[in-house]
């Protein structure tokens, strides 16, 4: 019987802060494992199917050669007349070695999602509520789309720009343009941006000069008439840094003294004249934390009695003169929660009727005097949905954008 393989691969983090972990599960069915001198050849035809599956992977490819090359005798051990499952673990942020675990396989047909982070970013422009996202595909091509409604959405177009497995990109209106702010898809982590007078036609990316962690996202906003990123740092310290472009040039980053939750990312808005920044407490407790800034000297944390999902990040938006923020429950429910800010008091959670995907994020925009929550859907599909609202209370079913 002829060879069959398909792929699936995905971010991991372990709670001991170990990684992250790129996740590569390869299915070989009916597999004919080839004699052992030519285990080097068969590790190299895993390794270029993987790579023409998930182009992000061309950078390992000489690693997974090596890998799969050796893997190739209790491959052939494993094989009981259907095939193999391999998971193989390879590190992505210098922590960890490779591991991997060959499994015999069964006649049961193993179902492979993508496991792509598909979280979506709004804001609203040009009388359009416009969404970005990473494409539900092996692409990882950042994509865009638009509506004058939010409810008929216009068909997705690529910007001509790939972002890394496991973040998401964010979209921002700043000096009558789009713009985009994305992770690289390479290993260098680098933090990068391309705009548009329309959003159809846009510019190459140019770098910032800042690099974030694996696994995480930028978050943009304008504040004192320049455009403002926060970030996590690429090194073990998980500092929650911000750096801003006055339409020229882009700032050194500064830290704001504070620290975000392994796999998780901040948000920044403008609130009463001042940055904010939310995030999830790096320690056991998910909280859910917030800060300000006159754009120099940040205050201290305070907790604004919630916590959030792991690996999942809140969204921030200013409606009806209150700062909202919204986010994804800390229990199986994965249900999407909303609270609000009056400049003093932090509100309970309402339940605005969405479950969320696992490892995902919602996004928030104010749109036509409606709050907007977009989200990934918990199921099969992967769609992303969203819903709005008049008061922040009662909210609309959900629609796919």
């Amino acid at each position: 019987k002829a060879m069959k393989i398909d792929v699936k691969m995905e971010m991991e983090w372990s709670t001991k802060g170990v990684g992250p972990f790129l996740v590569i599960t390869v299915v070989l069915e009916n597999s004919e494992v080839p004699a052992a001198n030519a285990a080097l050849t068969f590790g190299d035809w895993i390794a270029d199917k993987i790579v023409s599956l998930y182009p992000i992977a061309a950078g390992i490819k000489a690693v997974l050669t090596l890998i799969y090359g050796k893997l190739t005798p209790e491959i052939g051990d494993k094989n009981k007349g259907y095939g193999v499952v391999i998971i193989t673990h390879v590190p992505m942020g210098g922590v960890g070695v490779p591991y991997s675990i060959v499994k015999t396989r069964t006649k049961k047909v193993i179902p492979l999602p993508l496991g792509l982070n598909l979280t979506p970013s709004l804001v609203a422009f040009q009388n359009k509520l416009w969404a970005s996202f990473i494409a539900n595909d092996r692409t990882n091509n950042v994509q865009i789309c638009s509506s004058p409604d939010g409810l008929i959405w216009s068909n997705k177009i690529s910007i001509g720009q790939t972002a890394q497995l496991g973040s998401s990109p964010s979209i921002e209106v700043f000096n009558n343009k789009l713009w985009i702010c994305f992770v690289a898809c390479n290993p260098t982590n680098d933090i990068l941006v391309c705009s548009s007078g329309d959003g159809l036609n846009w510019s190459p990316n140019s770098q910032i000069a800042q690099t974030a962690l694996f696994c995480t996202s930028p978050s943009l906003t304008v504040f004192q008439n320049k455009l403002w990123v926060s970030f996590v740092a690429k090194n073990d310290t998980h500092n929650v840094l911000v750096c801003s472009f006055d339409g020229t040039n882009w700032t050194n980053n500064t830290q704001i003294g504070q620290t975000a939750q392994t796999g998780t990312s901040p948000s920044i808005e403008v609130y009463h004249n001042k940055l904010w920044i939310c995030f999830i407490a790096f320690n056991p407790t998910n909280d859910i934390l917030a800060c300000s800034s006159n754009g120099i000297n940040w205050t201290n944390n305070v907790q604004i009695g919630q916590t959030a999902q792991i690996f999942s990040s809140p969204s921030l938006a200013v409606f009806n003169g209150k700062l909202w923020v919204a986010f994804v429950a800390k229990n199986e429910t994965n249900n999407v929660l909303v609270s609000s800010f009056d400049g003093t008091n932090w509100t309970n959670n309402t339940q605005i009727g969405q479950t969320a995907q696992n490892d995902t994020s919602p996004s928030l925009a104010v749109f036509k005097n409606r709050l907007w929550v977009s989200f990934v859907a918990k199921n099969n599909t992967y769609d992303r949905l969203i819903c709005s609202s008049a008061d922040g209370i009662n909210w609309s079913n959900n629609t796919v954008i």
